[in-house]
Order: structure tokens, then C-alpha cells, then sequence
């Protein structure tokens, strides 16, 4: 039953593909509220608890790994944005480095500020997570409405089995 569902499923996505429709609702009411994901391996957007949105990314291959996954949102309005955001992932177990950078598009190009830099990128030396890690912080944001904002999740490690993998949770603050 649940293979039979699936398939019905993903004809109606077609559909609505082929129409020039969309299979996800994208109102800050409700479903997705907008954001998308983006990055090698996979990387989507789901619902999470209290009104927040979360990005998962999975990317592995064998050997020295290092990807960057986007999380991004056409802005409704402008104004300053607080953004609440946590991250849990797990980057592997040698020389392992996370970095998250929020952004704002604007008619001015793009502003980006950093909000977590831990060490281990091939430019900066050893890493000092080495295993899971979870961080969270707040971003402040000049939002425009019509253009883009986000984060960019950035990771790296030298583990002869590599991997990155986890989930970014944000929130738009009222």
C-alpha cells in the first residue's frame, strides 16, 4: 500500500510539475514558509517544532571531504530580521571544521556576516570539533523584500571515510 501511495504521489507531483504547479505551499502560515535547501549529497527543508524550519544535509564520499549547503528564503518585507538557529551535525573524527554564514540579498548585491567559525578548513589549521557537535546562536539580518536570505552551512574533514552530516534549525523571530 505504502509503494502504491508513492507512486500516486510523485504522478501528481509530476502533474503539477508539467501544469507549472508546485507540490509544497510556501506561506509563512504554514508548510515549508518558503525555504528551500540546496548543496551536493542531499539537503531539504522540513517542518520543525514551535513555528521553525529545519535544513537537512547528508553528503559522504571516500577521502578528504568539504561541501556548502544553502538554506534560503525570498523575503515578504523589509526590515531587520533576528534569526534563532541551532545546528547539530557530525563532520567525522579528524580535522573535522563547521562554518555558518548568514546572508541578505539586496538591489545592492549581497551582505554576508559569519555567526560560527570552528577551525579545521585546509587554510586554518587543525580542527577542534573531532566527533558531533551542536551550536546555536542568534543572526541579525537587513532584510529586502523580493530578494534572498539565508544561511550557508559550510563543513570539512580529513577522515579517510568521510562524511558530513546534519541539521540547521532556524527560526524568524516576531
Amino acid at each position: 500500500m505504502r509503494i502504491v501511495r508513492s507512486v500516486v504521489a510523485a504522478a501528481f507531483a509530476l502533474t503539477l510539475a508539467v501544469a507549472g504547479g508546485s507540490t509544497a505551499s510556501a506561506s509563512s502560515a504554514g508548510g515549508l514558509a518558503g525555504w528551500t535547501a540546496s548543496g551536493p549529497g542531499s539537503a531539504e527543508v522540513a517542518k520543525a517544532d514551535k513555528g521553525a524550519r529545519s535544513m537537512s544535509y547528508n553528503y559522504a564520499q571516500v577521502g578528504p571531504e568539504a561541501g556548502a549547503w544553502t538554506m534560503s528564503k525570498v523575503a515578504e518585507e523589509s526590515g531587520p530580521l533576528a534569526l534563532d538557529w541551532t545546528i547539530d551535525g557530525f563532520h567525522g573524527f579528524f580535522r573535522d571544521a563547521v562554518r555558518i554564514t548568514v546572508f541578505a540579498d539586496g538591489p545592492g548585491g549581497r551582505s554576508s556576516q559569519q555567526v560560527l567559525n570552528i577551525p579545521g578548513f585546509p587554510d586554518e589549521g587543525p580542527g577542534t570539533i573531532d566527533g558531533p557537535f551542536t551550536f546555536d546562536g542568534t543572526a541579525e539580518v537587513e532584510i529586502t523584500a523580493g530578494y534572498a536570505f539565508g544561511f550557508i552551512v559550510e563543513g570539512s574533514n580529513f577522515d579517510c571515510c568521510s562524511f558530513l552530516e546534519g541539521t540547521l534549525t532556524v527560526k524568524e523571530r516576531s
